[in-house]
């Protein structure tokens, strides 16, 4: 799981480059600034649904995070003097985020709802997963998605199959949960556990609040 998510953030990375550098800002550094901004606005513009904008803040913190302490501070006052310039109407915003929305659900998604199951049907439960998550509220209506996906997304990232992809999700959870438990010989120590098992959570329950907002 923390591959496929280091992954997605590279790719994320690229894709704000690339934007970047047409409105003459070719930095690692500047591109997370405009990524965290377009992840803001987008969603106070109506322009992204709020799972959408925390996968993009999520990610683009994690780039942010390789930066020292200071350039970190900096880059937080840049972002918030761009959020205040960036009006909803804004060339770059608008085509960023109808570019990236339908990738977004198509591509990224299957990674937090697949996960998002796979952490609700652990057994035995994790018990920090359900307080974070109700008691994994909204399973049904992930599982709707899921089967709706699966009709129009062949191929997941890296090629796999959903039978593939959802075994790896599986694993990812297993450990996971190993990690949290103390266990050694895991892929996550216990603090990457828990900050995996939090943003997966979090994005999921933000999709299920969007869609029952969209009922």
């Amino acid at each position: 799981m923390i591959r496929a998510l280091a992954g997605l953030a590279l790719a994320l990375a690229v894709s704000a480059s690339a934007l970047a550098q047409n409105n003459g800002l070719p930095t690692a550094r500047q591109s997370v600034v405009f990524v965290k901004t377009i992840a803001v606005r987008g969603v106070e513009c109506d322009l992204l649904d709020r799972w959408q904008g925390a996968v993009l803040f999520f990610q683009a913190g994690r780039e942010m995070a390789r930066f020292s302490p200071e350039e970190q501070e900096e880059i937080a006052t840049e972002i918030e003097m761009l959020s205040e310039e960036m009006a909803c109407d804004d060339t770059a915003l608008v085509g960023w985020t109808t570019g990236a929305a339908p990738n977004i659900e198509r591509e990224v998604l299957p990674l937090y709802l697949v996960g998002y199951r796979a952490m609700a049907e652990l057994d035995p439960p994790l018990a920090d997963f359900m307080a974070l998550t109700d008691n994994a509220a909204g399973l049904a209506t992930v599982e709707a998605r899921i089967a709706e996906l699966q009709e129009v997304v062949t191929t997941l990232e890296g090629g796999v199959t959903w039978e593939q992809f959802d075994n790896r999700m599986r694993n990812g959870a297993a450990d996971i949960s190993a990690a949290l438990r103390g266990e050694e010989n895991t892929q996550f120590t216990a603090e990457e556990a828990r900050l995996q098992m939090r943003h997966i959570s979090d994005v999921a329950l933000l999709w299920i609040q969007d869609q029952a907002e969209d009922e």
